[in-house]
């Protein structure tokens, strides 16, 4: 899994949400959200960038191997 795809798991859980509703935030499918999280699709930057907003997280967060968001931030 790589590090997008395993973010987007790890942010959506955190959050406590299915794919289904995880998806309806950004109105995608669950499918679309299931296709990303398993690494057979790969979101475009404007989705990810979206994510960031919603999730006050920065994009770094997706690239870099840093264990959590907040070691990004500081």
């Amino acid at each position: 899994m790589n590090n997008i795809a395993r973010r987007l798991k790890e942010i959506r859980l955190k959050n406590h949400l299915t794919q289904e509703k995880f998806g309806k935030l950004f109105y995608i499918s669950a499918k679309t959200v299931s296709n990303y999280e398993n690494n057979q699709r790969t979101p475009d930057i404007d989705f990810l960038l979206k994510i960031c907003d919603k999730f006050n997280i920065t994009l770094d967060y997706f690239m870099l191997n840093s264990a959590n968001e907040n070691e990004i931030a500081e």
